[in-house]
C-alpha cells in the first residue's frame, strides 16, 4: 500500500520513475578524434567515427494533476516553530522545512501547472498526510491543497544501519490555475484548517530574466584544515570552463577558506551558505564532522538537500547546474569551454537538449599516491591540479562515478551524480558524454578503503600521463597568482 502511494505521489509530480540500469540501449556523444589505448581496459562500447549518445531507458506514464482545493479562514502565521535557524517543524512532527521555490515549468497537454516545492529533511518517515496553506499576494485567507511528497533516494542504494535516519524529500503543492504566479508564502501542517506554524517565503518568478549557462553546486564541506590555495585554482578553473556563479554550502572550513569565500563573494561570483542540520542531528563543529565520517548512508541522504536547494535557487538564472566536488573538474576533450562542448553535443543531435534531463561525463582518477611526473616546472608549487598530471589509464565503470549537467528546465529532482527523478515523464533517460569529448577529472589523495580491490586491479597498476588539463595552464596560472596577491593565504 505504501508502494503505490509513493508511486502516486511521483506521478503527480510530472515525474519518471528512473531504472538504474546501465545498460540498455546504448548510445553516446563521441568526437571523430581518437585517444590513446588504455592498458588493461576492456572496452563495453563499439568504437565510432560519429557522435552517439548511451541511453539509459525507464518507463512512465503521464498523468494530469488534481487541482482541487478549498480555503481555510485560518489567521496569518505570527508564530513560526523553528528548530534552528535555518528549520521550520511542521507541528509536532519529524518534518523539518529547509526552502521553498516556484516551479511553472510542468505543461499537460498544452495547459501550465504551477507547483511550489519544498525542500525538507525528515526523520524516518511522513508518517502524516500533509496540508499546503498557500499564501496569495494581497489576500488574508489561504489556500488549502494536498501535499504531495517524493523521497530524494532509491531503495537500491541501501536504507542504511543508522536508526533514525534523516532523508531529504521534495514536498510538492499544486498552485490552482487562477492563482498562478500570485503565491508569495507556503505553510505546511499536519493539522486541516488549523492556525499553521509555519512559514516559507515563495520568490515571485521573474519570467524574463536572462538566463546564464552554469552555476555550479557544492554540497556541504567540512574541511579543518587549510586547502585554501586548492580552492583559489579550482575556483579559477570552474570560471575559465564556464561557469559564471558556484554555490557552496558550508559546515566548517579553515579561516584561510573563509578568505578564499569573501573575496569571491565580493565580485558575485560566489555564494557561501551556511548549513545546519535539524532534528536531534549534532551542529557542535566535531560532533557533526564525526557524524558524517562514520555514517556514510546518513550523510549522502544529507547531501540531497543542499544540492537540490542550490538547483531550485538557479531554477530561472541558469540553463544547467553542473554538482560538483572541489576535487573535480569536467574538462573538454575536443573543446575549450562547457558551452563548446554542449554546443558539440547539440551538432550530433539537434534536439538532444529537449530530450535529456542531464548529460553525464565519465570519471577518471588522479590520485596523489601515484609516481609524480617531472614534467610540471614552470607550474607554481601551490598548484595542485596543474602539477598532478599523472592518472589510472582506466576510466571508471561505465555509469559509475559521473558527474553531470543538470537541465533546469527537464529537472525534478538531482542527486550526486545524474538526474534522479526528471519532470516530464517521458524524458526518462540521460546521456553519456563520450570519454572521447570529454572526462571528468578526479584528484583525490588516495584510493578509498571502500575501493581497495577495484583500485588494485583497475586504478593503480596501469597509469598514464594526461596533461589535458594544460590547455588552460598560461591562463589558470596568472588567474591564480593575481587572486593569491589579492588575498594572501
Amino acid at each position: 500500500m505504501r508502494c503505490r502511494r509513493l508511486f502516486t505521489s511521483i506521478l503527480l509530480f510530472g515525474s519518471s520513475l528512473l531504472l538504474f540500469t546501465f545498460f540498455q540501449n546504448v548510445q553516446k556523444f563521441e568526437s571523430n578524434e581518437q585517444t590513446s589505448n588504455q592498458l588493461n581496459f576492456k572496452r563495453t562500447l563499439h568504437e565510432r567515427h560519429h557522435a552517439h549518445i548511451e541511453v539509459i531507458t525507464a518507463f512512465s506514464d503521464e498523468l494530469k494533476p488534481s487541482e482541487k482545493f478549498s480555503r481555510c479562514d485560518v489567521p496569518k502565521v505570527d508564530s513560526i516553530k523553528w528548530d534552528n535557524e535555518q528549520f521550520q517543524q511542521v507541528d509536532n512532527e519529524n518534518i523539518y522545512l529547509f526552502s521553498a521555490y516556484y516551479d511553472n515549468r510542468y505543461k499537460f497537454r498544452n495547459k501550465s501547472y504551477h507547483f511550489i516545492r519544498v525542500l525538507t529533511i525528515v526523520r524516518d518517515f511522513i508518517e502524516t498526510e500533509l496540508t499546503c496553506y498557500l499564501w496569495p499576494k494581497n489576500q488574508s485567507i489561504p489556500l488549502t491543497v494536498a501535499a504531495s511528497k517524493l523521497e530524494l533516494w532509491k531503495d537500491m542504494w541501501g536504507r542504511g544501519s543508522s536508526v533514525p535516519l534523516y532523508k531529504s524529500y521534495i514536498i510538492s503543492c499544486l498552485v490552482p490555475y487562477e492563482f498562478h504566479n500570485q503565491i508569495i508564502g507556503i505553510s505546511l501542517s499536519s493539522h486541516r484548517c488549523e492556525k499553521p506554524r509555519t512559514y516559507l517565503p515563495v520568490s515571485v518568478v521573474n519570467v524574463n530574466t536572462q538566463q546564464q549557462n552554469f552555476v555550479v553546486c557544492v554540497k556541504a564541506i567540512d574541511f579543518e584544515d587549510d586547502i585554501s590555495r586548492k580552492l583559489i585554482e579550482w575556483i579559477e578553473l570552474q570560471i575559465i570552463l564556464g561557469a559564471s556563479k558556484i554555490a557552496i554550502y558550508v559546515y566548517n572550513v579553515h579561516p584561510n577558506v573563509g578568505k578564499v569565500f569573501d573575496y569571491y563573494e565580493s565580485s558575485g561570483l560566489l555564494q557561501r551558505i551556511n548549513l545546519s542540520l535539524p532534528g536531534q542531528l549534532p551542529n557542535d563543529a566535531k560532533e557533526r564532522s564525526q557524524l558524517l565520517r562514520d555514517n556514510r548512508m546518513q550523510k549522502r541522504r544529507l547531501e540531497l538537500l543542499p544540492y537540490n536547494d542550490c538547483f531550485y535557487k538557479h531554477l530561472y538564472t541558469h540553463k544547467y547546474a553542473v554538482l560538483l566536488d572541489i576535487d573535480e573538474a569536467i574538462i573538454p576533450v575536443v573543446n575549450k569551454t562547457w558551452t563548446q562542448l554542449l554546443a558539440h553535443v547539440h551538432n550530433f543531435n539537434s534536439d538532444a537538449m529537449q530530450k535529456y534531463p542531464s548529460f553525464s561525463v565519465s570519471n577518471v582518477y588522479f590520485f596523489d599516491s601515484l609516481p609524480e611526473a617531472d614534467i610540471a616546472a614552470d607550474v607554481p608549487a601551490s598548484m595542485h591540479m596543474m602539477k598532478h598530471v599523472r592518472r589510472s589509464a582506466n576510466f571508471s565503470r561505465r555509469g559509475f562515478a559521473v558527474k553531470s549537467f543538470f537541465s533546469t528546465n527537464l529537472t525534478l529532482a538531482v542527486f550526486n551524480h545524474y538526474y534522479l527523478y526528471s519532470l516530464y515523464n517521458k524524458l526518462n533517460s540521460f546521456g553519456l558524454i563520450s570519454q572521447k569529448t570529454a572526462q571528468l577529472n578526479h584528484y583525490r589523495n588516495k584510493c578509498p578503503q571502500t575501493m581497495k580491490d577495484e583500485c588494485e586491479l583497475n586504478f593503480m597498476k596501469y597509469t598514464t600521463v594526461d596533461t589535458l588539463i594544460w590547455k588552460y595552464k598560461t591562463e589558470l596560472i596568472s588567474r591564480f597568482e593575481a587572486v593569491l596577491n589579492e588575498v594572501r593565504v
